[in-house]
């Protein structure tokens, strides 16, 4: 095995033995989430993004498809 096998190897290794640590850290963050505070931030910056966005006059499904139509064409 040459150094560059045997480096992949090792840090496979690392990542086997860790993964278990790092699933019970995943887990106890997934316990410990408020999803609705979560969900009420989120919600809160959608929000002001949106207000400082022009109102758009269209869904854009019209330049999606004239997009779309070129693209096959080409």
């Amino acid at each position: 095995m040459n150094l560059e096998q045997s480096a992949i190897s090792n840090r496979i290794a690392q990542w086997a033995a860790a993964a278990p640590l790092l699933q019970e850290v995943r887990d106890a963050d997934i316990r410990q989430a408020d999803t609705a505070r979560s969900l009420a931030n989120l919600a809160g910056t959608i929000l002001r993004t949106a207000a400082r966005m022009p109102v758009r006059t269209s869904s854009g499904l019209v330049d999606q498809q004239r997009i779309f139509l070129k693209i096959r064409s080409a």
